[in-house]
């Protein structure tokens, strides 16, 4: 981004974009962690979420409702997403808005982060 600063999520928020509770949330987080996947962490140890993080949750959700096996959906995250990761340190900043969840979705989605993928997690 422009100004070095991506944006990020709390547990809460992504929660509740993805309509999971938080502890789904926190299991799925945990099984993509033990695949190498890496999520950033705020000095609480708090789990603060990237917009990529949004895109591979999400996937990750139509994988598992879709009947896939919590193990084979968090592979195939990992592998689908493990290019994306950065091993350099990323300056984060958390923004808060009062906008809805949907709202949030709806941009996120709109930016096209993924044109090739965009499609596919559009609601329907």
């Amino acid at each position: 981004m422009d100004n070095g600063f991506e944006r990020t999520y709390w547990a809460n928020d992504v929660a509740e974009l993805l309509d999971i509770s938080v502890s789904a949330l926190r299991k799925w987080s945990l099984r993509l962690e033990a695949e190498g996947y890496c999520i950033l962490r705020d000095e609480h140890d708090r789990r603060a979420y990237r917009e990529r993080d949004l895109i591979a949750l999400r996937t990750m959700q139509d994988f598992l409702r879709n009947k896939m096996s919590m193990e084979n959906a968090s592979k195939a995250v990992y592998t689908m997403y493990s290019d994306q990761q950065r091993t350099d340190e990323v300056q984060t900043s958390v923004l808060h808005t009062n906008r809805s969840s949907n709202e949030r979705l709806l941009e996120i989605e709109n930016r096209n982060v993924m044109p090739s993928i965009h499609k596919s997690f559009k609601r329907n």
